[in-house]
């Protein structure tokens, strides 16, 4: 049995994206929109604790980190994004939850970058990963999956695509944190206690190996 030739390509493009190492970063000349990516809320006092962590950390399209979140300091955030929405976007999602149709292809699945854990790591369990985790992960790659090596990106491009992963990872932690929280608390108490605690878990001496 013949395919219909747009049966073959579609099929073609999937097993690309599924083999170890070929993302669609690769096939694609892809640039991502610039639009905010859109939520729904099951109700009012998630919502409202949406718009303080957005209040803290800025929007997606226009990051906003402290630097005393790292002890490197936040990095380069705006280029950050822009290098992200090119080569990133389109499988790891607008907010770094990897909710998009080419993640739904790819197995295993692309990161979710709002769980805080990276695929290598030199941190102690329970802690998030060192800056040099990152980079090594987006200069190499990670066999057997849809990540690929950009290690034909300037370094400066992939050090700015790391910063912003890394602020994709403190804001989705600190969100999921806060949701948790808002069964006892407020959005405003629950968005403190869990900015207090990530700072710290997230500037302690774990989190560089550059010192």
């Amino acid at each position: 049995m013949t395919l219909p030739k747009a049966d073959a390509l579609a099929l073609l493009l999937v097993v690309l994206a599924a083999s170890g190492g070929l993302g669609l970063t690769l096939t694609r000349p892809f640039l991502a929109p610039e639009a905010e990516p859109v939520f729904t809320f099951d109700d009012a006092q998630q919502e409202a604790l949406f718009h303080l962590v957005a209040s803290e950390f800025g929007e997606f399209t226009a990051p906003r980190l402290s630097d005393d979140w790292l002890p490197q300091g936040a990095g380069n955030l705006a280029h950050g994004r822009a290098v992200y929405e090119v080569q990133c976007l389109n499988c790891h999602g607008g907010d770094g939850g990897a909710e998009t149709p080419t993640a739904r292809l790819l197995k295993p699945p692309p990161r979710n970058f709002s769980l805080g854990v990276a695929a290598y790591q030199q941190t102690p369990f329970g802690n998030p990963p060192h800056r040099d985790d990152l980079r090594r992960t987006v200069r190499e790659g990670i066999p057997a999956t849809s990540m690929s090596s950009f290690a034909g990106l300037e370094e400066a491009d992939r050090d700015a695509a790391v910063d912003y992963v890394m602020y994709l990872m403190i804001r989705g932690m600190v969100w999921n944190e806060s949701l948790q929280l808002l069964d006892d608390l407020t959005p405003q108490d629950a968005l403190a206690a869990t900015l207090e605690r990530q700072r710290l878990r997230w500037y302690s001496p774990f989190t560089t190996s550059e010192e």
